[in-house]
């Protein structure tokens, strides 16, 4: 089950990173600078998915040989991975991609709104947490932010329906 939760967390960062370049294009911001920053974030929680999958991998490796020193330093760094995620790349991922949204007028502005707030928790979730210990509480931000996907997903397919219908239509903004 650990090595089918690692491939599905490996292939739905990917994924992610395509619909968050996705958004990036169709709201006409590639040439900002806040698309720029949003593409890196996404590139960067890219890598730090990889990177705690591989110790997800180191995990399970060290288990089944005996290894107890590897499992213990594997099941180590995967929190550390996961809080270093909170400190930057998350809140700078949903900052920019707010930003893109806000000016852009193509997805509604409460997206861009959410993203903003969303941005700021994460940010000072990820400050506080390196203090006290608030895994559970950015869990339930975390799910809060993959709903936010969903959303801006049901929309983005609404909308193109509604175009694939000649009642609208959906095309990048200009940058």
């Amino acid at each position: 089950l650990i090595l089918a939760g690692s491939w599905l967390q490996a292939i739905g960062s990917f994924l992610e990173v395509v619909f968050i370049l996705a958004i990036i294009h169709i709201a006409g911001a590639t040439q900002r600078l806040s698309g720029w920053i949003t593409a890196f974030a996404a590139i960067v929680i890219m890598a730090v998915s990889l990177v705690e999958v591989s110790f997800y991998l180191s995990a399970i490796q060290g288990g089944v040989s005996g290894d107890p020193t590897t499992l213990a330093v594997s099941l180590n760094l995967i929190k550390a991975i996961q809080h270093a995620y909170v400190i930057v790349p998350a809140p700078t991922l949903l900052l920019g991609l707010g930003i893109v949204i806000l000016n852009s007028h193509v997805f509604p502005r409460i997206f861009g709104y959410l993203a903003l707030a969303l941005g700021v928790i994460m940010g000072i979730l990820g400050l506080v947490g390196t203090f006290i210990s608030l895994q559970q509480v950015i869990d339930s931000v975390l799910t809060v932010q993959e709903v936010w996907f969903a959303a801006v997903a049901i929309t983005l397919a609404i909308s193109v329906r509604k175009a694939s219908n000649g009642a609208e239509t959906i095309l990048p903004a200009k940058a």
